[in-house]
């Protein structure tokens, strides 16, 4: 979650240029990084509310209106398949039964369930409006790049079956748009998993790549049971993620009810749910193994299987409208069955974690510096470590040791925080003043709470709450 407000507020600072695939000097100083932006048209929607309510309201801000846009965008789908208003309420309140959208908001921040493009797409595909199907699939593909096939290959295949050149020409053209959409989400290396998750499973003499954390799956038995819930806010293994698996047990019975008119949307829904169980299926290649190696060979591999439970949700609020619609007159009881499983076990009865970021006037007040050191975060290793160190940075904004995220390149392939400590920063040890100074480091900000004995430095140049803040060059004394 963290990981990605950063990335938002990253994207507001160098919307211009690193942003797109170019190299950065904010992370990983002072060697930068270069990557590309996550969900480029949500960052811009970021980067204009964060200006007038700052970074923390307008990520919120932006989660409720994706989460609007994926309801509104599957009733626009229902209602264009010719149904009724109630089957269009039911598939609105269908996509908050399902537990992904709202979890994968608390759990990954909006970046977890930007597939709004899609289900436009979805929608104008069902009313036969092939330019605006064409370009959601471009927009899919840099917003939600793991769903990226599913537009063009809707396209293909009606093409194929009615024998209409229109649509064909439309499928190549959407798989055209979608291909040049990838090209801004890079082709970067993976970090942060050991090699244990980098292995590969043999099948027909093919070598089937599983890239993908056990935390990144999903197991098939979670998804007709609600469970428990518990969030993954850092990389521990204790706070392996559950409880966000759930399809909905009302939507799951509506769906079969109206399975003569919505199988083909049941069946869309049935290719997500198998490939969010990951790679492995007892020994052998899984479908989402099956995707990698196409996946690996234009991009890079995919690593979180669960994303496409936002496929399965789609699919079945659409075949979930059809079975309201099925009932008749007793439709806005399906209506109500559907809304208090969203309350009681689904998405809305999820209570969203908070992250509270730092705040320190005397941070803020930074400007012009070379290079930030955030102690003792960046003494440390770990993966929590890393993400307190962001979140300073939002609050300086200066270049900092952070290294942006996982799928991003490295300046001369070096991490900054393994520079930092070869130069001797490390907890309980004297500040290596000289070293960090050569290393174009000019400013350390002590995060107080977490802070233990700051060894080397003297008086702060200037104290505010949860913050001191020193300067290694002499400016300011």
């Amino acid at each position: 979650m963290g990981v990605t407000v950063w990335g938002l507020w990253w994207f507001a600072q160098e919307w211009a240029g690193a942003a797109l695939n170019g190299p950065s000097a904010l992370v990983n100083h002072p060697y930068g990084a270069e990557g590309t932006v996550l969900a480029p048209v949500s960052s811009a929607v970021f980067t204009v509310l964060r200006a007038g309510v700052g970074n923390i309201l307008a990520s919120n801000l932006l989660g409720v209106v994706v989460l609007a846009g994926l309801a509104g965008a599957a009733a626009w789908t229902v209602r264009g398949l010719g149904l009724g208003w109630s089957a269009c309420v039911a598939a609105g309140l269908a996509m908050f039964v399902c537990r992904y959208p709202v979890y994968g908001l608390g759990e990954a921040s909006v970046v977890g369930i930007t597939a709004v493009p899609l289900v436009v797409g979805l929608g104008a595909f069902v009313r036969g409006r092939v330019a605006l199907a064409a370009l959601c699939a471009c927009l899919t593909a840099v917003e939600y790049p793991y769903l990226i096939l599913v537009l063009p290959g809707l396209l293909l295949a009606r093409g194929g079956l009615e024998r209409s050149g229109r649509w064909v020409a439309a499928g190549f053209l959407a798989l055209g748009l979608a291909w040049l959409g990838t090209r801004f989400v890079g082709r970067g290396q993976v970090m942060g998993f050991s090699s244990a998750h980098f292995h590969q499973i043999g099948w027909l003499g093919m070598d089937f790549p599983v890239v993908e954390e056990a935390k990144a799956r999903s197991v098939l038995g979670d998804l007709f049971w609600p469970g428990s819930v518990r969030w993954r806010l850092s990389t521990r293994p204790e706070d392996l993620a559950c409880g966000r698996d759930y399809l909905g047990v009302s939507v799951i019975l509506l769906a079969a009810l109206g399975w003569r008119r919505g199988r083909w949307w049941a069946l869309l829904a049935g290719v997500g749910a198998a490939l969010a169980t990951g790679s492995n299926w007892w020994g052998f290649p899984a479908p989402f193994s099956w995707l990698n190696l196409l996946a690996s060979s234009v991009v890079r591999g995919l690593t979180q299987p669960t994303r496409f439970l936002l496929l399965a949700n789609v699919g079945l609020a659409i075949a979930a409208a059809y079975g309201v619609e099925r009932l008749g007159r007793w439709r806005w009881v399906g209506v109500g069955l559907l809304g208090l499983d969203a309350v009681l076990l689904g998405g809305l009865a999820l209570r969203m974690p908070t992250l509270p970021l730092p705040q320190a006037e005397c941070v803020r007040a930074l400007a012009g510096r070379s290079g930030v050191i955030v102690w003792p975060w960046d003494a440390r290793a770990s993966g929590d470590a890393s993400l307190q160190t962001r979140y300073w940075q939002m609050e300086h904004g200066q270049p900092g040791a952070s290294f942006g995220v996982g799928s991003w390149r490295l300046g001369e392939g070096v991490r900054a925080i393994d520079s930092l400590a070869r130069a001797g920063l490390r907890e309980g040890a004297p500040i290596p003043v000289e070293r960090l100074v050569a290393l174009r480091y000019d400013t350390v900000v002590v995060d107080r709470a977490a802070a233990g004995e700051l060894v080397g430095l003297g008086e702060p140049f200037a104290r505010c709450t949860g913050a001191d803040v020193y300067f290694l060059d002499g400016s300011g004394r």
